[in-house]
């Protein structure tokens, strides 16, 4: 645990003190932290190591003394707190003044000092109202701050070191405590301003001395000045009488040639005029001439459009009268057929009458037998039914003589019933069979009858659907017809346009291709006609592999120079095979191999007043070594101030955005740039068409 001093203002022989402390985001104080109240007279502050004794007593300087004048910024950076968290922007130390006795020179009895400082900014505030340095400085002086003696805050470990020094030191310290050595310097200054007062009356002497001499120079001069200026108007008057009569002279020439000249001026208007109006007409006319080409190219077009459709028609013809042929004779074809199908339906209907007539007498037959049958059942249930009655009214004895005969009579009588039995069923599945047959045949005329009408009525719904279709298929092959006549003429507009475009495009390449040397020109044609022989390892110039905003182009294209027609590849060995095939009257050319380029990343500075060139492009990730090798060392600066003041600390390359420049080794380049030329700008066009 250590302790640290206070103020020497707070000593109690000195009324006014310090009431109150507000300190916030300084060093270890992140939020308001609010001292009071203080003691008229001694402090002491005591805590652990760490709590901020320190801070406070530096927030105290940082208000009061003069240590913290003039700060970079990571000195402004290291007064700020810093912590996990929220970051702070700003710091501020505030100090209440007990200003009863009027020690300030203010008429309150209370004085406010706050500073506030950040990372760009450091302002003082006086009783809640802003403040300059100077007034603040003033302020404390008055009331005894004064930086020529800096003792009003003694620091720990002074009292210790002016213990142990000699006396020669102390009688110093004691002057520049007491004051005194404030006088010893203004005395040194203005024995200084003495001795040089002293040399510039002596050199004003001499420079009088010297005026004297010249001044009776002068008067010797001034006669002759006064001879010569008599003479001189003499001579200029003589020399003003010629010159009126030459001047009469050449105005009466110059009035005959500018006679003769408002005679030529008015001709060469007419003939200017005349010219003028030959163009206009040629410009009409050549116009027209285009208007002419295109419709006759367009009436070319739309005639050969025109005899396809007649040939396609005339086929269409012949193939429809084919078809309606074709289809008059499947016509004449199904209606006879139809024809004998109703003779073969009437031939069924009448086969059919006959069936069912023979049916009827069947069933009647049938009818007949089976009442027969049931008679025959009847009686031989009635025999049965007899015999039993006999039987049991007879005895077996009395009827046959022996047993074989009772049995053979019976067995003759049971094989007779079985055999009308027999006859009888077999009669009666005879006359089955019959009906079963005269049935399946009734069943199968009748279906017959209904295939056939149901073939007849599907063959008209076909008949009528291929009707339908016919004319559907007719409306398509009109519909497609014309939307082939307008497709045709939309093709032949866009062939035009692509034309048109294509002159276009060809007029941009050229107007791109003047703006560049032309040793590069021939370079950069030589490479597009072989770039297919090695597709893929070829990227192409940057200017192609780069887009930016049209405010940078102007600082883009002074930056770069030639270098935006680098041509960019994959790897060395294509330079190699490139060169190889271009021969050596193709131009000249600058490639750059991604797999040899080096350029790192610079730590240039982002701010209001400066951007890096390259955060500005916008290029595919695989090319940025190739324009860190081109842009990765400029920054773009808003005026030539900045861009001097920025190359030289930052050693950086700056442009503006008029295309200035100022190289990093001092060299400054600048001047007009006629934008109409721009590369970028005709390279973004050519891209478009």
């Amino acid at each position: 645990m250590d302790t640290t001093d206070v103020p020497a203002s707070v000593h109690p022989s000195n009324y006014t003190y310090i009431k109150r402390i507000i300190i916030k985001g300084f060093k270890s104080y992140k939020d308001q932290s609010e001292f009071e109240p203080f003691s008229p007279h001694a402090n002491v502050i005591v805590g652990r190591n760490g709590t901020g004794k320190s801070n406070f007593f530096f927030a105290i300087r940082f208000v009061l003394s003069d240590m913290y004048g003039s700060m970079r910024l990571e000195e402004r950076q290291a007064l700020l707190h810093e912590s996990v968290g929220e970051t702070v922007m700003s710091a501020s130390v505030e100090i209440h003044f007990d200003n009863r006795d009027n020690r300030f020179p203010v008429d309150k009895e209370e004085v406010i000092i706050r500073r506030v400082i950040g990372v760009k900014k450091d302002e003082y505030y006086l009783d809640g109202k802003h403040a300059t340095k100077a007034d603040i400085v003033n302020l404390l002086e008055s009331a005894g701050f004064s930086k020529a003696n800096p003792y009003y805050i003694v620091q720990q470990g002074k009292i210790n070191s002016l213990a142990v020094m000699k006396d020669s030191e102390r009688l110093e310290l004691l002057k520049e405590v007491a004051g005194t050595r404030v006088y010893d310097e203004r005395k040194e200054e203005s024995m200084k301003i003495m001795r040089e007062s002293e040399a510039k009356v002596d050199k004003i002497d001499e420079v009088l001395r010297y005026i004297d001499e010249r001044l009776a120079e002068l008067e010797a001069e001034k006669e002759e000045l006064k001879q010569y200026q008599q003479l001189d108007r003499d001579k200029r008057g003589i020399e003003y009488s010629l010159y009126t009569q030459e001047y009469d002279k050449v105005v009466d020439q110059l009035e005959k040639l500018e006679a003769d000249r408002q005679k030529e001026t008015v001709g060469a208007s007419k003939i200017h005029q005349n010219v003028m109006e030959s163009h206009d007409r040629l410009k009409s006319m050549e116009k027209d001439l285009r208007t002419s080409a295109a419709e006759l190219t367009r009436t070319t077009a739309s005639k050969n459009q025109t005899d396809e459709e007649r040939q396609d028609l005339i086929r269409a013809r012949a193939k429809l009268v084919l078809d309606v042929q074709d289809a008059s004779d499947k016509a004449a074809r199904d209606e006879e057929r139809y024809k004998n199908l109703q003779k073969e339906l009437k031939a069924v209907e009448q086969e059919l009458k006959k069936a069912e007539t023979t049916l009827e007498s069947v069933r009647s037959q049938y009818q007949v037998d089976a009442a027969a049958e049931a008679r025959l059942k009847e009686r031989i249930s009635t025999a049965d039914r007899r015999l039993t009655e006999l039987y049991s009214k007879q005895g077996r004895a009395g009827q046959f003589t022996t047993r074989q005969d009772r049995d053979a009579h019976i067995m003759k009588e049971i094989k007779d019933l079985d055999a009308n039995i027999k006859q009888q069923d077999t009669q009666l599945r005879q006359v089955q069979t019959d009906v079963k047959k005269l049935q399946s045949d009734i069943t199968k005329v009748e279906t017959d009858v209904e295939q056939k009408s149901q073939g007849l009525q599907t063959r008209q719904v076909v008949i009528e659907k291929a009707l339908v279709a016919y004319n559907e298929a007719k409306a398509r092959r009109d519909s497609a017809s014309n939307t082939r006549k307008e497709q045709w003429k939309h093709d032949n507009d866009l062939d035009m346009q692509a034309q048109s475009l294509r002159s276009e495009l060809l007029k941009a390449e050229s107007t791109l291709h003047g703006t560049i040397p032309k040793s590069i020109s021939t370079g950069l044609v030589a490479v597009n006609r072989i770039r297919t022989d090695v597709r893929g390892h070829v990227y192409g110039p940057l200017i192609e592999l780069l887009e930016v905003d049209n405010m940078y182009m102007t600082a883009v294209e002074m930056a770069a120079g030639n270098s935006l027609f680098h041509i960019v590849v994959d790897t060395d060995e294509t330079v190699t095979r490139l060169l190889e095939s271009m021969g050596t009257d193709a131009g000249r050319v600058t490639f750059m191999p991604l797999n040899r380029l080096n350029a790192r990343e610079s730590s240039l500075p982002d701010n209001d007043d400066v951007t890096p060139l390259m955060k500005v492009l916008r290029f595919r990730p695989m090319f940025k070594k190739a324009f860190l090798q081109v842009f990765g060392k400029t920054l773009v600066c808003g005026n030539m101030e900045t861009a001097t003041e920025y190359a030289r600390k930052h050693d950086a390359n700056c442009v503006t955005l008029d295309g200035d420049q100022v190289n990093r080794k001092g060299a400054m380049t600048g001047g007009y740039y006629d934008t109409r030329h721009s590369q970028l700008q005709h390279t973004q066009n050519i891209k478009a068409r």
